[in-house]
C-alpha cells in the first residue's frame, strides 16, 4: 500500500508544481508549503486501526514510530527542491 502512497504524492507534486510554473493555470504563485494529510498513524472512527494512513508507523502498543517509503520518499523529494 505504501508505494501507492508515495506514486500518488509524486502525481500531486507534479501537478501543483506544473499549475506555477511558467505557463501554467496558476503562474506566478508561488507554492510554500505542501502539507500531508496525516504524518502519524492513529484511531480512526469508522475502521479503527484497520486502514493506516500516516506517512510514519505508530506501533499501538509500544508507541514506537517508524518512517514508511511514503515518508522518506517526500523527504528526499522536498530536499532535492530545496
Amino acid at each position: 500500500r505504501d508505494p501507492r502512497r508515495a506514486h500518488a504524492i509524486s502525481d500531486h507534486l507534479v501537478e501543483a508544481l506544473a499549475a506555477v510554473a511558467p505557463g501554467g493555470p496558476a503562474e506566478g504563485v508561488r507554492l510554500e508549503a505542501v502539507v500531508a494529510g496525516s504524518l502519524l498513524d492513529g484511531f480512526e472512527w469508522e475502521a479503527g486501526r484497520a486502514h493506516p494512513r500516516g506517512l510514519v508507523h505508530v506501533d499501538p502498543l509500544t508507541g514506537d514510530r517508524a518512517p514508511r517509503s511514503s515518508y522518506r520518499f517526500l523527504r528526499d523529494t522536498l530536499r532535492e527542491r530545496g
